[in-house]
């Protein structure tokens, strides 16, 4: 063996290996304790199973997990005999060692026995980065799910007003030369179902018109609700007849009949269309499309105005 120097070098080593976040660090580790002793077989177990293992195939990993209690000074595989020597690690864990040819002298034991305390303060670090991974991945779904809580209708599933407006705020920034069309839907007779069947049922209706109006959009479209019976479409169309021709489509979906547990409903939609001018801001164009609503309500069910 040589000097104390070079002991204390390899441990330098193990530690270092562990200085970065890297998905191999514990197999360096293990890779370098068995280089220092130029050993076959190095093993961790915990909690009563193997938690790494190299110099074993799986069929024989068993032989050495049944010599744990023992501390067996000895592995007899399949093929050769392996000296076997046991570092604890922790009050739980074990690292154990095994090599073919002459047993593990005193400074080799010094040695491992040391090595043992870097791969404890290894797994610590492992543990801590991975416990650091997973508070950041909680953190970040808590995010997501409170930007979903605070943009998501909770009855039908779809973007309530505030991602509404904040999409058509983005979309108008983002294209001050396109035509931005926005669709507000009112359905007809809505109110006399929640009346007559209560609002259990109307909310059904709710779902089922919100599922429609999923099917009906294109690619790039956002449908929502902001209210109520009310609904909104965003789109970029390529002139006022493509919008028109949208609005159409709704139409006839909404006429279709909704059945709801036994009853069957028949309801209709108005529909005002608001095509987005130069230098319109989102609450201009929302009241465009409002008031275009209302004035198809006054010709009568199942109307659209532009």
């Amino acid at each position: 063996m040589t000097a104390a120097p070079w002991s204390l070098h390899l441990l330098s080593e193990v530690l270092s290996a562990f200085t970065v976040d890297s998905p191999t660090a514990l197999g360096d580790v293990i890779h370098r304790v068995a280089e220092a002793v130029d050993a076959e077989i190095v093993a961790i177990v915990r909690d009563g199973a193997l938690s790494f293992c190299t110099g074993l195939i799986p069929q024989e990993q068993p032989r050495l997990l049944a010599l744990v209690d023992a501390r067996a000074a000895s592995l007899q595989s399949a093929d050769r005999s392996y000296h076997l020597f046991w570092v604890p690690l922790g009050p739980e864990g074990l690292l154990v060692v095994g090599r073919a040819r002459e047993p593990f002298v005193l400074e080799e034991r010094a040695l491992l026995r040391g090595m043992g305390r870097s791969v404890v303060l290894s797994l610590q670090v492992l543990e801590a980065v991975e416990a650091e991974k997973q508070a950041l991945r909680a953190e970040q779904l808590a995010k997501e799910e409170a930007i979903r809580e605070a943009t998501i209708d909770h009855l039908t599933g779809l973007p309530n007003r505030r991602r509404l407006l904040r999409h058509l705020e983005a979309l108008l920034r983002s294209h001050p030369s396109a035509d931005v069309a926005v669709l507000f839907i009112d359905l007809d007779g809505f109110k006399q179902i929640n009346d007559l069947y209560g609002h259990r049922s109307g909310d059904e209706v709710l779902k089922i018109i919100a599922t429609r109006l999923r099917h009906l959009v294109r690619g790039g479209d956002l449908i929502g609700r902001i209210s109520g019976d009310e609904f909104l479409l965003i789109s970029l169309v390529q002139s006022q007849d493509d919008a028109s021709r949208m609005a159409s489509r709704i139409l006839t979906s909404m006429c279709q009949p909704l059945h709801v547990q036994s009853a069957v409903f028949r309801l209709s939609a108005s529909i005002g269309v608001a095509i987005a001018e130069s230098g319109n801001v989102k609450e201009t164009l929302l009241e465009n499309a409002d008031m275009a609503m209302y004035a198809a309500k006054e010709l009568g069910k199942n109307q659209l105005v532009v």
